[in-house]
Order: structure tokens, then C-alpha cells, then sequence
């Protein structure tokens, strides 16, 4: 939907008017040159499509859902610049691209999606796209967390995927869900269980109908976190348990635009036995864990 000779991008809020005058804002939206996905080089130019395409796809009479949309499409790849285009995590920008949002707004909802805007086509890529079930469960998980969020994710994950050079069949994937159903479904295939992050701890646990039966303990590591280890409890041996614990928590590390250190052994092999994952470990114990 690009065309090269766009017009400049024209503020329709206050707040819009004080993010496009800031000069770090100015310095981020002016970064790019034509690549694949992009041929239409500046973040500037993308958010021009971007825009356009919200005008075309925003619900009518919603008022508050466009003036949002925008929002997200304003600051969504402001921070591309500062990890230009061999970010491991292919993520790492939106969460930068947050901590700057929030120089502007306390809107936990545009927030939340301007952090996890790219996560669905991560989801595509690292785990196989539609020929992969895990990808689906991790898609799962990604519409469970935006909750009512969903409806704004899912309309400017389509605003921003229907522009000039990208592939639509991520887009294609990601809304073949249906998200009425996703709650159900979602407990049906995972049988109860679920992930819960025990912040004071530094411990991701997973339970089923309740009860522990494993968790991951993992440390900050600056940039990166440390996955140190992986258990699961007497009697739950051989459920893939230990498998979906990694899995668990290297997408959350993803999305949080942290890399993985693993020292777990178990960790280790399963990322031996998973090079899908393998992106989303840290470069300086990557070639350890492709063995």
C-alpha cells in the first residue's frame, strides 16, 4: 500500500504534537535505508504507510481505538535505529520503544502493545510458522496476556504487516485465531497448566490444576538473563515438562528483549535439540549450545 511520495506525518493530538517535536524522536523516525520487508527505507516512510493503513482498517465512530492506534504506530519502531537490523531477538527495539513511549503516556494498554507488537511474527518465524504447533501454543500465551488488549494488537499488527515488502502470511497465521475461543482452547491443550512468574524469587513456575510441578530459576545478567535451572517434580518425569518450561521462558525472555545465558545442562540440550530457539540465546554461549 506504499507509495514513495508521501506527505509529511501531520499530528492530529496535543500529545502527537509533543512526541513529533522531540528531538529524539525526530533523530529515530529519520533511521533506515531500503531493505527487505522495508523498501520504503525511514521509519519515517513506514509510519506514513502505517498511518494510512489505520484510516483504512480502524473501526468506525471508535474514536479512542484510533487515537491509540496511532499512538502505537508514532513510537512502535522509534528505537529500530539504536539496534539497527542484527537484533538477535528480533524484539529488542519494541521494548526500548516502550521505556521511550513512556516519556509521554501512562496508557498501560498502547504501551503494552507498542512492547509486544512484534512478538507475533517473532512467534512465526522462530517456531516454524503455521507448520509448527508450538507456535500456536506460544500465540496462545501472547493473546492470554494482552487479554482485552487484543482487539487493539490485532488490528495494528494488521496496520503495520499490510504495507509494502512485508509478507502477509505472519499476518495471515496470527488471525486465523479466534480469539473467542482462545481461552477455552488454549486450557484444553494445556491441561490446566499454567506459567506464573515469581518475581521476588526470580522463578518461573509451571503448575498443573494448581500445583507446582516445576519451575525455571534464572538471575539478571545486564542485557541478558541466566537461566540457571530447571526442575520438575518426582512423579512428572517424562511429561515434557522440562521441555516446556525452556520454551516458556526463552519466549518471555524474547519478548522482554532480554537474551538467554543458559548454565542448566537440561536447558542446554534442549536448545541443542530446538535450533528454532537457538536465536534467542546470548551470541557469547551460542556456539556452546549448538554443540
Amino acid at each position: 500500500m506504499s507509495e514513495h511520495s508521501r506527505p509529511e506525518i501531520t499530528p492530529e493530538t496535543d500529545l502527537e504534537r509533543r512526541i513529533i517535536a522531540d528531538p529524539a524522536w525526530q533523530l529515530g523516525i529519520a533511521w533506515g535505508e531500503p531493505r527487505p520487508g522495508h523498501p520504503e527505507g525511514s521509519i519515517n516512510n513506514h509510519v506514513v504507510d502505517v498511518l494510512a493503513n489505520i484510516d483504512a482498517y480502524a473501526p468506525a465512530g471508535d474514536a479512542e481505538m484510533r487515537t491509540r492506534l496511532r499512538l502505537v504506530a508514532l513510537l512502535h519502531d522509534i528505537c529500530k535505529g539504536e539496534v539497527g537490523t542484527d537484533d538477535p531477538s528480533e524484539i529488542g527495539h519494541a521494548l526500548r520503544a516502550r521505556r521511550f513511549a513512556e516519556r509521554f503516556t501512562d496508557d498501560e494498554t498502547a504501551l503494552e502493545v507498542i512492547e509486544l507488537h512484534d512478538v507475533a511474527y517473532a512467534l512465526w518465524r522462530r517456531f516454524g510458522g503455521p507448520r509448527d504447533a508450538e507456535a500456536r501454543e506460544r500465540a496462545h500465551h501472547l493473546v492470554d496476556r494482552l487479554g482485552e488488549r487484543i482487539e487493539l494488537y490485532r488490528i495494528f499488527y494488521r496496520c503495520d504487516t499490510l504495507t509494502s515488502g512485508k509478507d502477509p502470511a505472519p499476518l495471515a497465521w496470527f488471525e486465523s485465531f479466534r480469539v473467542a475461543e482462545t481461552t477455552d482452547a488454549h486450557a484444553a491443550t494445556t491441561h490446566g497448566r499454567e506459567f506464573i512468574e515469581i518475581a521476588e524469587d526470580n522463578r518461573l513456575e509451571l503448575q498443573v490444576a494448581g500445583a507446582v510441578v516445576g519451575w525455571i530459576d534464572h538471575r539478571p545478567a545486564g542485557a541478558s538473563v541466566i537461566l540457571a535451572h530447571t526442575e520438575v517434580l518426582d512423579g512428572h518425569e517424562g511429561e515434557g515438562l522440562g521441555g516446556e518450561l525452556v520454551a516458556e521462558f526463552m519466549q518471555r525472555a524474547a519478548a522482554s528483549g532480554h537474551l538467554v545465558l543458559p548454565t542448566c545442562p537440561f536447558a542446554i540440550g534442549y536448545l541443542r535439540r530446538h535450533p528454532d530457539l537457538q536465536a534467542g540465546v546470548d551470541p557469547s554461549v551460542r556456539a556452546q549450545v549448538q554443540g
